[in-house]
């Protein structure tokens, strides 16, 4: 999931009758999926495109992500059935380390799903494995949190534009979060995700990417007796920077 949309400007302090203004980078990509999953919930069984508009600048951020059904799986066919805001702040970084914290809302346009917001806090180590430890607290429906640990292992290219890795998660719901989203009415671990992704660089604007990935759950409580409890996706897309 993703989604946002604000311009966000950081003025520096003024000095000597001038004022100086941070840059804003402003990044664009559109992703295709075999199917939508979402913490191993399958939201859509077939083909979705997800583009995504992320505007930064210094330590601030902000991304506007949306979901659009390419079929009629879900009875919504050629239509956004989600838009995600999310507005995040990079603290200042600590030994290679980093901590974020942020908010997402939650939109389901056209769906009988309530719209929310989540608290979220994302710690990311240093280092090229890519581990990070992400907690998000649901404010208003179900009240309850998510914890993902997850981690990346870089593989040889021969290619310096290219790049190459194995990457997996895990995460953990408590006993709100789990039974609002599973059925499950107890804290237990929620999904796990295993993929290889794969990105190149076309040049300073340009870059490509695609992934292949598969989820599931190590609980069995988790959607007990519902189908697609497991699943395989694949992906690819391109991001422009502007």
């Amino acid at each position: 999931m993703k989604t946002w949309l604000l311009s966000l400007a950081v003025l520096a302090p003024i000095a000597a009758h001038a004022q100086e203004v941070t840059p804003v980078d402003i990044d664009f990509d559109l992703t295709y999926s075999s199917k939508y999953v979402w913490r191993g919930v399958a939201l859509n069984n077939q083909g979705v495109w997800q583009p995504s508009l992320t505007l930064s600048s210094d330590s601030w951020f902000f991304n506007l992500w949306g979901n659009f059904d390419w079929t009629n799986s879900n009875g919504m066919s050629r239509r956004f059935t989600e838009f995600d805001y999310t507005f995040g702040y990079q603290l200042p970084s600590n030994g290679g380390n980093a901590i974020s914290i942020g908010a997402t809302i939650y939109q389901f346009p056209g769906s009988a799903s309530s719209d929310t917001t989540e608290l979220w806090l994302s710690y990311a180590l240093g280092g090229s494995y890519g581990a990070s430890i992400d907690v998000y607290k649901d404010i208003d429906v179900n009240k309850g949190f998510y914890v993902s640990v997850s981690g990346s292992h870089p593989l040889t290219m021969a290619d310096p534009t290219s790049s190459l890795s194995l990457d997996a998660s895990l995460g953990w719901g408590d006993k709100k979060f789990n039974n609002f989203t599973y059925g499950n009415n107890k804290g237990a671990f929620a999904d796990y995700f295993v993929g290889l992704s794969w990105a190149k660089s076309m040049d300073d604007n340009l870059s490509l990417h695609a992934a292949l990935g598969a989820t599931g759950f190590l609980d069995k409580n988790q959607l007990a007796g519902q189908p697609n409890r497991s699943n395989l996706t694949f992906s690819f897309g391109a991001g422009w920077r502007f």
